[in-house]
């Protein structure tokens, strides 16, 4: 029998040119399903490489096309995990075939996603594959391509992100195009949840091009919505390759009011989707339960009763979608991005009269920037998607000669920049705005510029020679009369700082954005700062006593699933405490931090994260900063350290371990997680590091840092399990003497745990 590699060639012969599909093509920010709007709803499978592909055959699809309706499917290829595409190609390969022949039979869609967090690392591997996918199916109007499921990168600094996502899709793009015109989607930033970003700079000379957006209704809402309005909006056209009912993790119960809305959304704006996913894997987002062991019911004919919560909810949705051709939804429309036309008979915006409030999207002419909605008081646009070097330009007329003040209304989620104000080509003037904690986060920062009677054009030019990001965002620019110098942010009225070490009460800031206080019932009584949300901040100026090592206390309450408090001292992050739910708003908990603090006055700035929330974080009442007695409790080398024995970490839990002799390991560990011990070596001299590890993912690397400097490294792959040990050793140079020893936990490719920990164990050599 061949293969099915041996039948590439076959194939390409034999694969029907009379399709019962009709093609996919882009216009706009639509996907048209054979020219017209509507949009398709099914399933996509699970890992090929996790034993997702006993789904991938001819049974399941012709199911879920018969009972529920699916018009589409997708096979999500695992490649860099363990088992994956890049060391077990054919495996991959042949189940990704399986699917695609299953669809095609059955006259419906299918996606071929290369299901990777880090593709950009394995490009020359993405171009081989789906060059040779194109040619195959390449001719066949079912078949779509996913080039990049789910790119990571940071939620603040998508801008990067993308610009990684581009380079590594052109040449994939272009493997792909030599053979076929299908539909290619193209993944975003932050698990595909940032398109907003990918539409301020979209992939130009491609046609017939998508863009990945995906959600899960246990965590995302209205704030993810209005990415997808703003790429909308921006003209780029959407395909939702990934959705789930339950929560981001793929845990939790179906949410079944907010999957609602998000069919709505998807429904009037003509938006494609496949729920994740077809499986049997004990999580919520299983559309199927759990009978035994993982991998049964693998021939569709699935009762009501096999179904999960998520799985009945979403076979309803699916089968009640309609039809293409049947009626669509009344899609936003893509904003004008360029100036109006040169046309004589086509109007521009009118001249300005000054002084006056100029709404910054009403420009006369622009390079770079867009528009979108603020959440400003007074609503509208702003114009934003700021790059080094984008400006607006206004035609003004001035009533008389004389000093004016320039207003900007500024909010910014990187570090900002700085708007130069050109009045004919003449620099007249600056001002400059650093991080707001928020795109839409907004101060008034102010300048003066001289200004002669008569009819002008202003130019505003924004710079930040260092920033690869967005700058800032613009809402307005009040001019108004002014001969005295514009009054800075007021400062509070006692100068004298507090003093660290010392409590602190949270609604005695000096700065914030965002948060409101209100009564607390916590001990003591008084007032807690409350209705925090993702990117709101506390900022207090104080006067450290002593340089040294502190320790953070922070009051917390929380009655959703919490998030991150970043500990900032002049702009640098030191620490980070991270809560979930407390019980209630006014059920309060201490959590706390190790950092190391310079003697002097300071700004302190707590900035509360959570990229995926929808609504408040938490509340918090006080911050107790204390001094840290020097360490005593000294481990001394030569010795066998057990893990847990640290004095200080990052990240990093304990659990009971099942290696031998028992006791406790640390897990949960995960990149840039680190432990510390305060060490004393009895003897100078080189000695054998052996770590006790252990994991169930690519494993990572361990860097051996003594006071800072890094003097030693060890590897662990996939061990078997995350209770399945090894012993891998490595060889360090110690000085005698008291020493901070920390282990640095890293793999930048990895969104998932790394490895466990049971003990060291240092031996002279």
């Amino acid at each position: 029998m061949l293969s099915k590699n041996c039948m590439f060639v076959l194939l390409l012969s034999f694969t029907s040119q009379i399709f019962a599909v009709e093609p996919i093509t882009t216009e706009g920010n639509q996907v048209l399903i054979g020219g017209q709007n509507g949009s398709l709803a099914g399933n996509s499978f699970y890992w090929t490489n996790f034993n997702g592909s006993v789904y991938y055959n001819r049974n399941v699809v012709s199911w879920l096309k018969e009972d529920w309706n699916t018009t589409i499917v997708r096979a999500a290829m695992g490649v860099q995990e363990f088992n994956g595409f890049l060391s077990n190609p054919n495996l991959n390969r042949n189940a990704v075939i399986d699917l695609v022949e299953a669809a095609i039979a059955e006259d419906i869609y299918v996606i071929i996603d290369w299901h990777s967090h880090s593709a950009e690392n394995n490009t020359a591997e993405a171009v081989q594959f789906f060059s040779e996918m194109a040619q195959l199916y390449g001719s066949n109007e079912n078949v779509l391509f996913e080039i990049y499921n789910e790119p990571i990168g940071d939620f603040n600094g998508s801008e990067a992100t993308w610009n990684t996502i581009r380079n590594y899709a052109m040449p994939v793009i272009a493997a792909i195009r030599e053979h076929s015109d299908n539909l290619i989607i193209v993944g975003t930033p932050f698990f595909s949840q940032r398109v907003d970003t990918a539409s301020r700079n979209p992939i130009t000379g491609v046609e017939n091009l998508a863009y990945t957006f995906h959600f899960y209704a246990g965590t995302h809402g209205e704030e993810l919505r209005e990415y997808a309005r703003t790429a909308l909006r921006n003209g780029i056209p959407l395909f939702a390759t990934e959705w789930g009912t339950v929560n981001a993790d793929g845990n939790g119960g179906a949410n079944e009011g907010s999957t609602r809305e998000w069919m709505d959304f998807l429904l009037e704006n003509n938006i494609s989707h496949l729920n994740w996913s077809v499986n049997d894997l004990n999580e919520g987002a299983s559309i199927l339960r759990t009978t035994g062991a993982q991998g049964q019911n693998t021939q569709g004919n699935w009762p009501l009763s096999l179904l999960r919560e998520s799985g009945v909810l979403t076979r309803d949705i699916i089968r009640n979608w309609p039809a293409v051709g049947t009626g669509s939804g009344s899609p936003i429309e893509p904003d004008p991005i360029d100036p109006p036309p040169t046309d004589p008979d086509t109007p521009v915006p009118e001249r300005v009269s000054l002084p006056n409030l100029i709404q910054a999207e009403n420009y006369n002419r622009q390079s770079g920037v867009l528009t979108e909605g603020t959440n400003d008081i007074g609503g509208g646009l702003n114009i934003g998607f700021i790059e080094n070097n984008d400006y607006v330009e206004y035609d003004v007329t001035v009533a008389e000669s004389g000093v004016y003040n320039f207003d900007f209304r500024f909010a910014s989620n990187t570090q900002g920049g700085d708007a130069t104000i050109f009045v004919d080509g003449q620099n007249r003037g600056e001002a400059s705005v650093g991080s707001t904690g928020g795109w839409q986060s907004w101060v008034t920062v102010g300048t003066q510029v001289t200004l002669d009677e008569g009819d002008h054009t202003i130019r505003v030019i924004f710079t930040n020679q260092n920033s690869n990001q967005g700058l800032l965002n613009v809402n307005w620019i009040n001019v108004t009369n002014g001969t005295a110098s514009v009054d800075p942010e007021p400062t509070p009225p006692d100068s004298d700082l507090p003093m660290i070490p010392s409590l602190i009460q949270a609604e005695d800031y000096v700065r914030q954005s965002g948060t409101q206080t209100e009564n607390t019932s916590d001990i003591d009584g008084g007032q807690n700062i409350a209705f925090i949300t993702h990117n709101d901040y506390l900022e207090f100026d104080v006067n450290v006593v002593e340089a040294g090592s502190y320790n953070l206390d922070l009051r917390l309450a929380s009655n959703t699933g919490g998030g991150n408090v970043l500990f900032q001292v002049d702009g640098q992050a030191l620490t980070q405490v991270s809560i979930g739910s407390t019980g209630g708003w006014q059920s309060w908990v201490t959590a706390s931090a190790q950092l190391q603090l310079a003697a002097g006055e300071q700004t302190i700035r707590l900035l509360f994260s959570e990229p995926n929330a929808s609504s408040d974080l938490m509340n918090i009442n006080w911050m107790n900063v204390t001094r840290n007695a020097p360490s005593v409790n000294l481990l001394s080398i030569p010795s066998l350290i057990q893990a847990e024995d640290f004095s200080r970490q990052s990240g990093v839990q304990t659990e009971a371990t099942a290696d031998i002799n028992g006791g406790l390991n640390i897990g949960f560990i995960e990149n840039n997680d680190y432990v510390e011990y305060d060490v004393n070596v009895a003897a100078a001299g080189n000695y054998t590091v052996d770590f006790r590890l252990a994991s169930n993912n690519n494993g990572g690397d361990i860097f051996v840092q003594v006071n800072g400097q890094t003097s030693a490294q060890a590897s662990v792959d996939f061990t078997g399990g995350w209770q399945e040990w090894v012993t891998v050793s490595t060889q360090i140079q110690l000085e005698v003497g008291d020493q901070t020893l920390r282990l640095l936990f890293s793999d930048p490719n990895s969104s998932a745990g790394l490895m466990n920990v049971n003990w060291i164990n240092f031996t002279r050599n």
